[in-house]
């Protein structure tokens, strides 16, 4: 997650969904977007992960700024997300990568979606606004930030290339995330 104080947000920050391109203009601009990864949170003393789900990080945020800021996220395409978070080697820690799997088992055999991120234990939307991967300029510029692209997926896998039977997975499974797409 990142917060800022002066601009009263919580960033929930999804994997795959550019979190480490606004990080690099923050820090570029110096603004006090203060990322909470590996670090202790400084209110309770207790570890973050980057990529925490909302659920999480409002159990280890103070009550008044959870109540007071702004939640927002960033959601992407399915068929996009899915893609990324299969070449993306570095997400270890919430067991999502390919591993020597090939990409139509890796669709299959992962389970997490987007909104894993969003929602609480009893599927209640936590997050107060959400922005498509196609508007992250519109949330640099919010902030008066230049935007800045790292991490970009190099391999493509295409919607069309999914096979009927993948495609009726994503659909199944990412059902909420296609809504914002439709």
């Amino acid at each position: 997650m990142m917060v800022s104080d002066k601009h009263r947000v919580i960033w929930i920050c999804v994997p795959g969904t550019g979190t480490r391109s606004f990080e690099r203009a923050a820090k570029i601009a110096q603004m006090d977007f203060n990322l909470y990864s590996k670090d202790k949170h400084p209110e309770t003393d207790i570890p973050m992960a980057l990529h925490a789900p909302a659920f999480v990080v409002r159990e280890v945020i103070s009550k008044a700024i959870w109540n007071r800021y702004e939640k927002i996220a960033i959601i992407r395409n399915p068929y996009d997300w899915m893609n990324s978070i299969y070449h993306h080697h570095a997400l270890k820690n919430i067991g999502m990568t390919a591993e020597d799997k090939p990409f139509d088992q890796f669709v299959k055999l992962n389970t997490k979606t987007p909104y894993y991120w969003y929602l609480d234990q009893q599927n209640n939307m936590l997050i107060d606004t959400l922005y498509k991967t196609e508007e992250i300029n519109k949330l640099f510029h919010r902030f008066g930030l230049e935007p800045v692209h790292i991490n970009k997926t190099s391999e493509r896998k295409k919607k069309e290339e999914y096979t009927p039977e993948l495609k009726k997975i994503m659909q199944e499974r990412f059902w909420r995330e296609f809504k914002h797409y439709e």
